[in-house]
Parts: C-alpha cells; sequence; structure tokens
C-alpha cells in the first residue's frame, strides 16, 4: 500500500509540475499504460485540473481502472474521443479518458 501511494504522490508532483500550464490553456495530456500501478497518473491529472487521454491495449485493464474510480470515461472510437476531448476543453472541465487502443492512433 505504501510503494502504491508513493506512486500515486510522484505521479501528482510530475502532473502539478505541468499542470497549471496545461489547465490555463486546455491542452491535453496523453500517455499510456493502465496496468500494474499505472492509474495514478489518470487521478493524478484530474486533480492538477488536466485534461488527460490514458491509451490502453488491454480492455481488462481500463474496465479495471474504471471501476475502481481511476478513470472518469472510457471510449473505444477516435472521434468520439476527440469530441470529448472537445467537449472537455469547452466546459473547462478536467476529466480522466481511457482510450481502448494504440496510444500511436491518438498521436
Amino acid at each position: 500500500m505504501s510503494l502504491l501511494i508513493c506512486w500515486c504522490v510522484r505521479t501528482v508532483f510530475l502532473i502539478v509540475t505541468i499542470g497549471d500550464r496545461m489547465a490555463a490553456s486546455q491542452q491535453v495530456l496523453v500517455t499510456s499504460g493502465l496496468g500494474g500501478m499505472s492509474g495514478a497518473q489518470a487521478k493524478a491529472a484530474v486533480i492538477c485540473r488536466c485534461i488527460a487521454v490514458i491509451a490502453e491495449v488491454n480492455r481488462k485493464a481500463i474496465d479495471k481502472r474504471h471501476s475502481q474510480g481511476w478513470l472518469l470515461e472510457v471510449i473505444d472510437n477516435l472521434d468520439s474521443l476527440v469530441a470529448m476531448i472537445r467537449l472537455a476543453r469547452t466546459q473547462r472541465r478536467p476529466v480522466s479518458i481511457g482510450y481502448h487502443g494504440n496510444v500511436v492512433d491518438v498521436w
């Protein structure tokens, strides 16, 4: 448990470093991987008022992080992902989106 807390704190510090700048301009943080202890990046992004897209090819990992509350949204269509990002930017709403697919497609 202490290892998970340490990982979360490190992830929050990393995103806080860029978070204020990103939140002010509504830029999108794109990253990948939700296995192991990687759910922290989604939570940290929301805490820092960012829009985060976390791509993952393993649907089971996405569903697990969503059911645990680490991800706010889950999507598997690239066009719908872009629409969701645009809506969040318009509403200035922090959100973590788990994208079921390859990060290369998002980039």
